[in-house]
């Protein structure tokens, strides 16, 4: 049976909220070497139907359970290869138009997949992190057409350090948390969570964070979390930055591709630099992208859903970890490189992050990264050189 008849037969099992049948269709449909068409259809289908089936969009993520927790993880999967299919065999094409609502579908499913259910409740109702090596442990019927990214994804939970070193100001905060909260009766909806380098800290009241965002301890591109919330965000999101553009966003953008040709060219400057003068231009370096990141969180309030704005998101957090690289932070490096390619997925990009993975003594993922830059089309023949030359060399 061709992939065709698999999908028609899918969406028969869909029509009559056959949810299992439908996903196991579509997942048959996925290794029958459907066109990149059909294929993303079916991936974000997939995605659409666990959603469906768990009402995930009714729910707190807070309260779902272990295992549902897993579904959501492999709906954004779903929505990550879909994600992939378009950037790496539709955008360019003619049907390019056509799919991009589905597209913006995959990403939001993608997306949603990382940040709803990082916490949940515990015995005593309190908001605590989830445990990625139970979630890893448990058991559910194979979607082989996923199956790859999710052994990936579950080796990676398994490998969980919990152990990472903080920084000062993670420290402060850390440590902040009895301060935080030592007015009583304080609702728990009301309290938050952040997420930093690789870690959760809190519950903290929120006038603690808004003291931390204002003295610098908390970025906008930090994530966070507030118990009457669905799922992680910025805090440049949950509390939009004072409106500091001109409100064009052609003339931003023009702006802001300034402030990247000086970034390139400062951070050229970081690498044949001696030690003392480096570590004055890291602080410039760090200073720009500051400035940077208040601007694109600014224009993500108030043009959201933008390509413009979203390339300008994504090369700010590739920038902030090519800043964590030099300062050795590997961890919080690899952080930022999965919020950028959640947002614009390129082969520039994933060659960086298979090197980090390698720092972090993390070669599968390094050599998935590396395979798909091989395994799909590559402009830049020096790229896709490379990577063969670093896949072959893990390899053998």
């Amino acid at each position: 049976m061709d992939a065709i008849e698999l999908f028609e037969q899918a969406e028969v099992a869909w029509d009559a909220e056959n949810y299992d049948e439908a996903i196991k269709k579509f997942d048959q449909c996925l290794c029958a070497n459907p066109s990149p068409t059909v294929a993303m259809k079916a991936f974000v289908n997939i995605g659409v139907m666990i959603h469906t089936k768990y009402r995930f969009g009714f729910r707190k993520g807070e309260s779902v359970s272990d295992e549902e927790a897993r579904w959501v993880i492999r709906a954004g999967i779903c929505g990550q290869k879909a994600v992939e299919i378009y950037n790496n065999q539709i955008s360019n094409t003619q049907y390019a138009g056509e799919l991009h609502e589905l597209f913006v579908q995959a990403k939001q499913i993608h997306q949603f997949g990382t940040t709803y259910c990082l916490t949940k409740r515990d015995a005593y109702g309190q908001l605590d992190f989830r445990d990625l090596v139970t979630l890893s442990k448990i058991n559910l019927s194979p979607i082989n057409s996923i199956a790859d990214e999710e052994n990936r994804q579950l080796e990676s939970m398994r490998g969980k350090d919990k152990s990472s070193q903080q920084t000062s100001s993670e420290k402060e905060i850390a440590n902040s948390k009895v301060n935080a909260n030592t007015e009583q009766n304080i609702s728990e909806d009301s309290m938050f969570y952040l997420y930093k380098n690789n870690q959760q800290f809190g519950p903290y009241q929120e006038s603690a964070v808004i003291d931390w965002i204002r003295n610098g301890q908390c970025s906008p591109s930090d994530l966070a979390i507030r118990g009457d919330m669905t799922d992680w965000q910025p805090l440049g999101m949950i509390f939009p930055m004072p409106v500091t553009t001109s409100g064009n966003l052609e003339k931003e953008f023009n702006l802001f591709e300034v402030s990247a040709e000086e970034l390139e060219v400062l951070f050229s400057q970081i690498r044949q630099s001696d030690n003392y003068t480096a570590q004055h231009l890291l602080r410039q370096y760090e200073q720009k992208l500051q400035i940077m990141e208040r601007q694109v969180f600014s224009l993500k309030n108030q043009f959201p859903n933008t390509d413009e704005v979203e390339f300008m998101e994504s090369f700010f957090y590739v920038k902030y970890s090519g800043l964590k690289m030099e300062q050795n932070n590997w961890a919080e490096a690899l952080h930022y490189l999965d919020r950028a390619i959640n947002i614009i997925d390129t082969p520039n990009v994933r060659i960086v992050r298979a090197s980090v993975y390698l720092k972090l003594n993390q070669k599968e993922q390094a050599l998935q990264d590396l395979h798909h830059i091989i395994t799909n089309p590559v402009e830049d023949e020096g790229l896709y050189y490379e990577a063969r030359q670093m896949k072959d060399a893990l390899e053998n």
